[in-house]
């Protein structure tokens, strides 16, 4: 049973293309390490089965006062009905007479059979006799070490790998509430507990991630950590003993953390019964402790001068984040436009009572007549840009059917591109950016 799950855990890996998306060294490790101990094991029972020493142990054990004769009988039996492998010079021709199988075999009824199976039963191993013998009787040392090491490595291995969800799963669980949801919504002592063996109970199996509503963001972006997979990799990292990160992969992180919708997918259909939505809630916390809020609050942060300063690039941005045929560069998006303000009239964030002035800065209908004159990086620097809750609101009330929501879109997703790739430039370092004692969290 222990190999058919192998196989099939193997045949997973390779034949699933969203298993094989995921799959990393530990995995194809921990595979290998497991289909070692079995066929070690699987080849010492063979080897075993014809080694004569192996036999002579057996014999010393239960059948502890033997005469000559009745050994040689013995051992012509199970030459005859077992495939033991004996020497010749120990095994004369006249040992396999019908006499001398029928008293081995009333030996070895008496002495062996209470308590020594058929080799038969071994449906693995009796093949695998027959294969390498006579070899294989010489082999008995040499696989025997190969497995006992083998299990003792998966032993000393098992509190820092994969393997120790046998350990901490069931653990898990019994830490684990009913609701999900409600936990991680709710403080609890019991909860940094949890969610440390929430990390260990992980076995990498990938349902998550092919469950994951952000797979499609996944697809566009190539950033593994958007998947749960990956990002519970990542935190557990995050977790351990030197709980640092580079600056690349602390990015990386925080892209894949607040791309979750935290629609509770992976933690519904997650095998260990983790709590993943509670990781992921603490995951984003974490994140802008560290410096790296998500991306729309960074972007907050950028005032005119930085905006200014990215204009001045010669080097175009690449705009695969944005719409495609682009809203912005096509002057028809705009054309219709009489600046009546209806789309200002009816947007929500302008009906707030108590909202400053300055998160409110340009209407939506001004920041159309930015984008229409084409100066749409100034159109960037605005509060209202990010404050826009995106209910689409101006798009449906517009009586010139302009898309304003989709605009609006395609100016955050142009912001994104300047942005990260002035990132890869180093023209941002420090800028936008605050202090991980600073806890600024969305």
């Amino acid at each position: 049973m222990v190999a058919l799950g192998l196989g099939i855990a193997l045949c997973r890996r390779l034949a699933v293309r969203d298993m094989r998306r995921t799959s990393r060294f530990e995995d194809a490790f921990t595979l290998g390490l497991i289909g070692l101990i079995i066929a070690s094991g699987f080849f010492l029972e063979g080897a075993k089965m014809v080694s004569p020493a192996a036999f002579d142990r057996m014999a010393a054990d239960y059948f502890p006062a033997p005469d000559e004769a009745g050994m040689t009988a013995l051992r012509a039996y199970w030459a005859t009905d077992y495939g033991m492998v004996f020497p010749v010079e120990s095994m004369p021709r006249e040992a396999f007479t019908p006499e001398n199988l029928d008293t081995g075999r009333e030996i070895s009824e008496m002495s062996c059979a209470p308590c020594h199976s058929p080799p038969a039963s071994a449906f693995v191993s009796a093949p695998l006799s027959r294969l390498f013998a006579p070899a294989g009787a010489g082999l008995v040392d040499a696989l025997w070490w190969l497995h006992v090491l083998a299990c003792l490595f998966a032993l000393a291995w098992l509190p820092f790998g994969k393997l120790f969800h046998i350990l901490s799963t069931p653990v898990g669980l019994m830490l684990r509430g009913l609701d999900p949801g409600e936990a991680a919504a709710r403080p609890d002592a019991s909860a940094p507990l949890a969610r440390a063996v929430g990390l260990d109970a992980c076995t990498h199996c990938g349902i998550c991630s092919r469950h994951c509503s952000v797979l499609p963001a996944f697809l566009a972006l190539h950033t593994p950590e958007i998947l749960p997979s990956e990002k519970l990799l990542t935190m557990r990292r995050l977790a351990g003993k030197s709980g640092k990160l580079t600056p690349a992969a602390l990015a990386a992180f925080s892209e894949g953390g607040f791309v979750c919708t935290e629609c509770m997918r992976c933690t519904v259909v997650c095998p260990s019964r983790i709590n993943l939505q509670d990781l992921w809630l603490v995951s984003k916390r974490e994140a802008a402790r560290l410096g790296h809020p998500e991306l729309s609050v960074r972007l907050r942060r950028f005032g005119p001068e930085v905006w200014e300063r990215l204009a001045r690039r010669k080097r175009p941005v690449d705009r695969t984040l944005a719409a495609s045929p682009s809203l912005l560069d096509n002057p028809e998006t705009f054309a219709q436009c009489v600046q009546c303000s209806v789309c200002t009239g009816v947007c929500p964030i302008f009906r707030l009572p108590d909202i400053p002035a300055a998160e409110v800065d340009v209407s939506p209908h001004q920041l159309m007549n930015l984008v229409r004159m084409g100066l749409a990086g100034h159109a960037l620097s605005a509060n209202f840009l990010w404050n826009c809750t995106t209910c689409y609101k101006c798009q449906e009330h517009c009586p010139q059917g302009i898309r304003v929501a989709d605009v609006l879109y395609e100016l955050r997703n142009l912001a994104h591109a300047k942005v990260e790739e002035a990132a890869r430039a180093g023209l941002l370092d420090g800028m936008g950016t605050p202090s991980p004692d600073q806890g600024d969290v969305p």
